[in-house]
C-alpha cells in the first residue's frame, strides 16, 4: 500500500494544516478538529484532494441517509428511502460474518 503526504497551506485561521492545541482553535464550520496539534478533518469527514475541504463520509449499513450519495456506492449500498437508511443494492445481500453486502 501506497501512502502520500497531502501539502496544504496554512492560513492561521483555523484553516486545514494549521496549528492547534484543541479543537476550538480549528475551523468547526469546515468540519476540522485539532488532532496531534494540527487542524484535520473531523470523524465522519474526509479529505477532498480535488478541492482540498473535508467532505462527509459516504454511510455505512444503517447508516441514516436521505440520497444514494450519502451512502458508500464502493460498498454496495444504496439509500433504502422508507427506511432512510444505508441498505445493500439489488442484487447484493448482507454477508452475516463480516455485515458487508456482498
Amino acid at each position: 500500500m501506497y501512502t502520500c503526504c497531502v501539502l496544504m497551506s496554512v492560513t492561521g485561521d483555523g484553516g486545514l494544516g494549521d496549528e492547534c492545541n484543541n479543537n476550538a482553535d480549528c475551523n468547526g464550520n469546515a468540519n476540522l478538529h485539532c488532532e496531534g496539534g494540527i487542524c484535520k478533518c473531523a470523524d465522519d469527514f474526509e479529505l477532498n484532494m480535488e478541492t482540498l475541504t473535508c467532505d462527509k463520509k459516504p454511510g455505512g449499513l444503517g447508516d441514516e441517509c436521505l440520497t444514494d450519495a450519502d451512502c458508500d456506492v464502493e460498498a454496495n449500498l444504496e439509500c433504502n428511502t422508507s427506511l432512510d437508511k444505508c441498505d445493500c443494492m439489488p442484487g447484493f445481500e448482507i454477508d452475516p460474518d463480516t455485515l458487508q453486502c456482498v
